[in-house]
């Protein structure tokens, strides 16, 4: 059976029960509180993660010092109209000039690998595609 008839004939199902917008609603007002990651510190600036309560992925965020302004770093949530791209690895080089981020779509286990340049947001034209597994060339 193909993947779209099972997700057609999932949804069919689940709709026909009678509490679920009710279930919905009460999972919606559970989780709809802001949410933050534990912070790390690179040279003059904090960084950490935060979601507004109902965002799919978490947004980086970072602020100069503890009373700095906040600055979007990344917002994953704007990669992919249906909210599935996460944001996977986020590291700075040793200056914090530099980061290397990458992403997963949709759930999968390859990644895609860009560097920007800290100071001016921009990209580097470069991307690693089809990484799966990297953690050790990332933590030496």
């Amino acid at each position: 059976m193909d993947r779209k008839l099972k997700t057609k004939l999932r949804f069919d199902y689940l709709s026909k029960i009678p509490y679920r917008d009710d279930m919905k609603k009460r999972i919606e007002q559970v989780f709809n509180y802001p949410k933050y990651g534990t912070p790390f510190r690179k040279k003059e600036y904090f960084y950490y993660y935060k979601n507004n309560g109902l965002q799919n992925q978490f947004v980086l965020y970072r602020q100069k010092g503890l009373d700095g302004k906040e600055e979007l770093v990344m917002d994953p949530n704007k990669l992919s109209p249906d909210g599935t791209t996460r944001l996977t690895t986020f590291s700075l080089s040793k200056d914090g000039r530099y980061s290397v981020w990458g992403i997963s779509r949709g759930g999968s286990d390859w990644q895609t690998y860009y560097v920007r340049d800290m100071q001016t947001g921009k990209d580097l034209p470069d991307s690693l595609l089809w990484v799966e597994s990297s953690w050790n060339w990332l933590a030496g």
